[in-house]
């Protein structure tokens, strides 16, 4: 439950995002939606203050598509002991 509530709200922002129309699925990298750094920057922003969690520096080569955010965030709160 806790993962599709996380994906349901990152997808909610990555369609928020000037330019991004059609389909958001897991798979999809940001650069093949059309989100360019100066709004993936923001994305990981808001994501961070709706869940409370910090993504650092070092992660984000990591996290290229929308599932490795979903994958980061559900990590990062099981690490506090909370269910997103």
């Amino acid at each position: 439950m806790a993962e599709e509530r996380v994906r349901a709200v990152v997808v909610e922002f990555v369609r928020g995002v000037d330019g991004v129309s059609g389909q958001v699925s897991g798979a999809a990298s940001f650069d093949e939606l059309g989100v360019d750094s100066m709004s993936t920057m923001d994305l990981l922003d808001k994501v961070e203050r709706e869940f409370g969690v910090a993504i650092p520096d070092e992660a984000l080569p990591l996290i290229v598509t929308i599932q490795d955010l979903v994958d980061f965030v559900v990590s990062a709160k099981q690490k506090q002991g909370v269910n997103p």
